[in-house]
């Protein structure tokens, strides 16, 4: 695979993770979010490997999907 194709599924990888997990186990955001949170922190190091940086975007996205992720998760609340 080249890097190009590998950075997209890096970019997308997540989201796809994320959506097919919840919107598979009924909207279930307790299932669907520690997996998002992984994937993400993988695919930053994916990211970061393949160009020894990280865009600004992606690396603020990161940091609030595993904060508000994390407080999702702490706190338990029903949506």
């Amino acid at each position: 695979m080249n890097r190009s194709v590998i950075k997209s599924i890096a970019e997308f990888g997540p989201i796809l993770i994320f959506f097919t997990i919840y919107l598979s186990n009924n909207n279930d955001l307790k299932l669907a979010i520690p997996p998002f949170i992984i994937a993400t922190l993988i695919a930053l190091a994916v990211i970061y490997f393949l160009e020894k940086k990280i865009a600004m975007v992606p690396l603020i996205s990161g940091v609030l999907i595993g904060f508000f992720g994390g407080l999702t998760l702490y706190f338990d609340n029903k949506v």
